[in-house]
């Protein structure tokens, strides 16, 4: 976890449940309760899938599932033979900021994730001082763009996937909003026209079929656990 996340009350009992349902996973993760400025936003659901090592390096790349979910890598519960594996946080090219989110496709070169559709940390968004509103966009940018292209090369399946920069393009679209009250208008207005480019509007369109399918594996994945 992180330094300014908290467990929900009966989640290391849930999360030892599925360690013991799914011994072999390399890792889980969990849907967040969003602590914002105006409020608690509650995410509860009860959906548990598991991804193949493949099948979460895609979903990582294409920012699908994991993400639509609130799952971030602070709220992880790794494999020992992992860690003894020697898996652990490090730095690549750029990536200062976004460890984490470098140390999500470590684990998932790994073997299989475990997602678990349930709020059981509580994921602080608050306005307070962090590592990531220390970063300019720009940083922001450069760090997403060699962890993409880390990924796409873990990737092996590509066909029909865009490339890392159209879909960093497409993020910085998606994120627009977060964005423009931090950045100048003209940086805001060339994110803005990427949305104009039909390799963005490609990735947007993949990563929301990625998405479906995801659901539809999911709902296979309860059929065969009952």
């Amino acid at each position: 976890m992180h330094d300014d996340d908290w467990l929900v009350p009966g989640s290391l009992e849930t999360f030892a449940e599925l360690a013991r349902t799914y011994p072999t996973a390399a890792f889980m993760t969990s849907t967040s309760h969003l602590v914002q400025d105006e409020g608690i936003k509650y995410r509860r659901g009860g959906q548990v899938t598991r991804y193949s090592s493949q099948q979460c390096l895609t979903d990582l790349y294409l920012v699908g599932k994991t993400r639509v979910l609130g799952i971030v890598p602070s709220t992880l519960l790794i494999n020992s033979e992992v860690i003894q594996a020697g898996c652990l946080m490090r730095n690549y090219k750029s990536i200062r900021w976004g460890v984490d989110q470098l140390f999500f496709v470590d684990l998932a070169c790994h073997g299989d994730m475990v997602a678990i559709d349930d709020g059981l940390i509580f994921y602080d968004m608050t306005d307070h001082a962090n590592i990531t509103a220390s970063k300019s966009f720009s940083q922001i940018d450069e760090e997403t763009l060699d962890l993409k292209n880390l990924t796409w090369s873990l990737v092996e399946d590509k066909q029909g996937l865009p490339d890392p920069e159209t879909v960093v393009r497409a993020l910085r679209v998606a994120r627009l909003r977060g964005r423009f009250r931090h950045q100048s208008w003209g940086a805001t207005i060339r994110d803005a026209l990427q949305i104009l480019r039909p390799s963005v509007i490609k990735a947007a369109n993949k990563a929301i079929r990625a998405r479906a399918r995801t659901s539809a594996a999911g709902s296979l994945a309860r059929v065969g656990h009952a």
